[in-house]
């Protein structure tokens, strides 16, 4: 299963996605480009930018017409 297929299925499972996730769960360092590839292949992935005691970072989740597409 590729690193986009193992994001996608969390997605479509535990409805989001944040890069420490993604890299400790599967060790993918650059979330943001596999976002950039499923967007490629047509998903509609949204990245909401999220802040808590000034540290930032994204987190990634499927519109909800492609969670059960």
């Amino acid at each position: 299963m590729s690193q986009c297929d193992q994001i996608l299925d969390w997605m479509r499972t535990q409805g989001s996605i944040t890069p420490a996730q993604a890299y400790e769960r599967f060790g993918i360092l650059d979330m943001h480009s596999r976002a950039a590839e499923l967007r490629e292949r047509g998903y509609n992935v949204i990245c909401q930018i999220r802040t808590r005691n000034g540290k930032r970072w994204g987190e990634y989740f499927l519109a909800r017409e492609d969670i059960f597409a």
